[in-house]
């Protein structure tokens, strides 16, 4: 401009604007990346939201569904005759069915502050030790533990009486692979029990009186033979 102090040259001004559109572009190529960027940051953000929101809306359905299952399961246990319970490995139990009470008299809050040795005879809880020894020998020979075993074991209730009872106990195990706790049923087989033993007494009572009749029978025979003979010798006279 006229009034300027300083001459203005063609070079100046050209080198002037340069820098102008250099700056300019600069700042915009800036703003540009800025945005992009922050566009970039919101999409992603957007995507975690949406990811979120999804894997919330699953975890509420597998909860939903595990209700369900707990439910099912829980309403299966409570409403069989027989016993379902868990123990660890020293045999202190974690759980027990409602139906303990109907088959040893028991609450189930009750029978978890009992130990094993209150609940089963002696002789059943050796033949239950020695069990879970032998299987836990064979899995570890064999490296797999997905066994179970079914025996049967005297136990007592709350009257101070006994009952026999069919146990299946399988082990629980842990993400190696290796047992953690045991799972079990116990069903009441006391009936079937007495009456296999009143059966037996019969059978006995039975080869008893066979025995006897074939006794009676052989003594009988023996005196007709007998008399055979001696009829000569009693006639002869």
């Amino acid at each position: 401009a006229p009034e300027q102090s300083l001459p203005v040259s063609p070079f100046r001004t050209l080198v002037a604007g340069s820098n102008f559109i250099l700056l300019n572009a600069i700042v915009a190529l800036s703003v540009s990346v800025l945005v992009r960027g922050m566009q970039n940051a919101a999409d992603r953000e957007k995507q975690a939201v949406y990811s979120l929101q999804n894997e919330r809306h699953q975890l509420l359905e597998a909860k939903e569904e595990l209700k369900r299952s707990e439910e099912k399961y829980r309403l299966l246990a409570e409403n069989i005759n027989d016993v379902i319970w868990t123990v660890d490995l020293e045999l202190n139990l974690s759980y027990v069915s409602p139906a303990i009470e109907k088959m040893q008299g028991w609450t189930a809050d009750a029978v978890l502050r009992m130990n094993i040795e209150s609940l089963v005879t002696p002789n059943s809880l050796n033949l239950i030790e020695q069990i879970l020894s032998e299987q836990m020998e064979k899995g570890a020979a064999t490296g797999d533990f997905h066994r179970s075993a079914r025996f049967e074991a005297e136990m007592y209730c709350s009257d101070g009486s006994t009952i026999f009872a069919e146990i299946t106990a399988s082990f629980l195990l842990g993400e190696d692979g290796r047992p953690v706790a045991i799972l079990g049923v116990n069903r009441d087989i006391t009936e079937r029990i007495e009456a296999q033993k009143e059966r037996e007494v019969l059978q006995e009572k039975l080869a008893r009186s066979r025995k006897m009749e074939a006794l009676g029978l052989l003594a009988g025979g023996v005196a007709h033979d007998l008399n055979n003979v001696l009829s000569g010798i009693v006639s002869y006279p």
